[in-house]
């Protein structure tokens, strides 16, 4: 259900007047219901407290209800809830908020616009000037609650008489996106202004930032009502670039239909990037995307020998970017989307072809060499890497195929090796099974490479080991038997 402005949504809050304890346990509260039903048996958050409970009876109009439609006057009994999670001895008390989970949470900063004019202010607000870092009292729904005011230089859009500011305030309140509130001298004796929360999660220490004070202009220049939606998504995606949909704007009498229409307008627009689950502004996704980029060329410039980048390495040069779960994988995605191929934990530009530098090129050679003299005897890993130089090209010629590691100790040649599985599958074939020892004899080779060679078979699902003989597994795909004339 969706809407706006006393339209039912699935975001009811009950701004608790009245409360006391319950004859029967629990607490009995009365208030007027906005933004969506509350029923019988539903279970329910108290804010800014947190504090669970569940609706044991709920009554409108002095008559008992399953369901309460918002924009009534209602009054629920309250079960499980501790009488101690709260300052009253009911658990809850006047100026708490019975809401659902998924809302958002309590917050001690509030971005907010405040002013004297216009839609702002009833006629009989004092004229006092607003002062930086006053101490006021706010009055949102039921609520009191006493705040520090930091005023932002210079007026707001379109409110000659309006500012934007930063209330703190002294505990946690529960505040929505676009509520309405009255602020007071803290002797609640001269009504000063009224205002509207532009960011019910402020953040102190950033709050003047040139990006926040774009979100929140932009929010102060649009009115409330249903087309400030697209606003408050379009603001939202320049200022955090990566949201993740579920919970977007929940804290906000904006409807679930209408966030997700706005984000498909956007998209469709070009202004956004979605995918399953999450949304992101198209400036943030291009910079991230060139970012990527950037990184993969430069792999490549610097280290030609790599067949690509490794995921690790670009995931750890974007993560201050990605923080969110999903967020690397839909780059990885959209970055195959524009060409670019992974392969295994790499990626690479389709045109990318690893080499040897040339610092590398003399012990590459020499190691195709040595491993094409004997090809089923070569060396050990340990006398191929006599240097680093020899190590790093032998780990190149591992990563371009052209050899096979069969363990930590010991190399084949790639042709050698695909031939040896070959004359390994056609053996097995013939005879069934057959011993480390019949297969050594088959090759020609010894137990030193015989049997780390069976052991990557049996990994790699070619072959089960079966006590002292092998077996060709009834599973393993034909397409992983190299195939050659002997087979």
């Amino acid at each position: 259900m969706t809407g706006h402005r006393g339209v039912i949504l699935a975001k009811p809050r009950l701004p608790v007047d009245l409360a006391f304890a319950a004859p029967e346990g629990g607490a009995v509260v009365t208030g007027f219901l906005t933004g969506g039903l509350l029923r019988r048996g539903q279970d329910v958050v108290i804010q800014p407290s947190g504090k669970r409970a569940r609706i044991r009876e709920v009554r409108s109009h002095a008559r008992e209800a399953e369901v309460v439609q918002p924009g009534r006057w209602i009054a629920a009994r309250l079960a499980d809830l501790d009488p101690g999670a709260g300052s009253t001895p009911a658990g809850v008390g006047r100026g708490d908020v019975v809401t659902v989970a998924g809302l958002g949470g309590a917050t001690d900063t509030a971005d907010v616009v405040v002013g004297q004019s216009g839609w702002l202010a009833p006629t009989s607000f004092s004229v006092q000037p607003l002062k930086d870092r006053a101490r006021v009292r706010v009055l949102a729904g039921t609520a009191q609650q006493v705040a520090t005011m930091f005023l932002h230089a210079g007026r707001a859009p379109g409110q000659d008489r309006a500012r934007l500011a930063q209330l703190r305030f002294e505990r946690p309140v529960f505040l929505f996106a676009d509520d309405q509130f009255l602020l007071c001298h803290e002797s609640e004796q001269v009504l000063l202004a009224a205002g509207r929360v532009l960011d019910p999660h402020g953040d102190r220490k950033h709050w003047q930032q040139k990006a926040q004070l774009a979100l929140l202009q932009s929010r102060a220049a649009t009115p409330p009502g249903p087309g400030s939606v697209m606003v408050w998504v379009q603001s939202a995606l320049a200022r955090r670039g990566i949201v993740e949909r579920a919970g977007f704007l929940a804290a906000s009498s904006f409807g679930a239909d209408e966030i997700r229409a706005a984000l498909e307008q956007l998209a469709a627009q070009g202004r956004a990037v979605l995918t399953s689950s999450l949304a992101a502004g198209s400036d943030c996704w291009r910079d991230l995307m060139a970012r990527a980029g950037e990184a993969v060329d430069r792999a490549h410039q610097t280290h030609p020998e790599w067949v690509g980048l490794p995921l690790r390495d670009l995931r750890a040069r974007l993560e201050d970017e990605l923080p969110l779960p999903g967020a690397f994988e839909a780059i990885l995605a959209s970055l195959g989307q524009s060409g670019f191929v992974r392969e295994d934990e790499r990626i690479r530009r389709p045109s990318h072809r690893a080499q040897l530098p040339p610092r590398l090129q003399a012990a590459g050679a020499w190691l195709r060499q040595v491993l094409a003299e004997k090809p089923l005897e070569p060396p050990s890993c340990k006398d191929l890497t006599r240097d680093a130089d020899s190590a790093r090209a032998l780990e190149f010629l591992i990563e371009t195929g052209e050899a096979v590691a069969l363990g930590p100790e010991q190399v084949l040649d790639a042709n050698a090796y695909t031939q040896a599985v070959a004359q390994i599958v056609h053996c097995l074939r013939q005879q069934g099974q057959a011993t480390v020892s019949e297969l050594r004899q088959r090759l020609g080779c010894t137990r030193r490479i015989m049997i780390p060679l069976c052991e990557k078979l049996d990994r790699e699902g070619i072959t089960r080991r079966e006590g002292d003989v092998r077996r060709l597994r009834p599973s393993a795909s034909p397409s992983a038997f190299p195939s050659t004339a002997a087979s």
